[in-house]
């Protein structure tokens, strides 16, 4: 089943929230969401952070 909400995540030096962003969004009682992460060329590289998440998480989706 396709999911109902797409969440979109717009990053550019955001590596202090980050984590905190991702925990808060995937901790949410409602499950059937896709999250769309776009990168603006980050400094801070959020690729490693975004890659742990996504790995676990199917519903994750970046781009850089």
């Amino acid at each position: 089943m396709p999911p109902k909400v797409c969440i979109g995540m717009m990053l550019y030096n955001d590596n202090p929230y980050l984590r905190s962003a991702l925990d808060s969004l995937l901790s949410q009682t409602y499950r059937n969401f896709k999250l769309v992460i776009s990168d603006d060329c980050s400094l801070d590289n959020p690729t490693g952070i975004i890659n742990e998440y996504s790995d676990a998480d199917s519903r994750i989706e970046y781009f850089r």
